[in-house]
This record gives structure tokens, sequence and C-alpha cells, in this order.
């Protein structure tokens, strides 16, 4: 919406730390940024419905999600074989930032 009103934008891909979730968990994360000349790139997350701010943490950004996902890889293996995945994300402060 913004790019049609000529301002440019990105795709923001990160993680995000919400008391939703356990004291250090946190989860990946997307939300978009707009620039703005007085002010710079100005996040705003349309999944919580405010700016982003210091619980967003990124880790890419693109002009299209499509390449930066948070998360890709492969497995390969002889037919029929099972197999599991567990994925959890953690995020902490590192002291003094």
């Amino acid at each position: 919406m913004v790019r049609g009103c000529g301002l440019p934008a990105r795709f923001v891909s990160g993680y995000l730390l919400s008391h939703q979730f356990e004291p250090e968990d946190g989860a990946t994360h997307a939300w978009a940024e707009v620039f703005l000349n007085d002010y710079g790139w100005v996040g705003f997350d349309p999944t919580v419905g405010r700016p982003a701010g210091a619980q967003h943490i990124a880790v890419a950004v693109a002009n299209d999600p499509k390449y930066v996902p948070p998360v890709s890889g492969s497995y390969r293996s002889t037919p029929n074989t099972q197999a599991d995945l567990t994925v959890k994300v953690r995020v902490e402060a590192l002291p003094g930032v």
C-alpha cells in the first residue's frame, strides 16, 4: 500500500520477544518497514497492530518476502524413513546491550 503512494517499503524477517511466551522464548516473525525522510526506516507490525519496537529483532530485510525465509533447508534419506523435526526459538538479551 505504501509503495503505491510512492514510498519505499521492505519486508523484515526476524524474531519477536513477547510476554505471550515464556520469559526467554520468542517466535520467528515478520513485519513491514517504510522509509520516511525525516525518520528513516519505520517498522509496523500488523500482527500485533502497533509499530515495531525493541521486542522486534530484525535478522534480514528484502523488498520481497521470498528472499528472506525465516527457516529453510532440506533433508534427504531413503524412502519410507521417518524423520522428526523439533524447533524452538530462544531470545535473550546480551549483558550491557
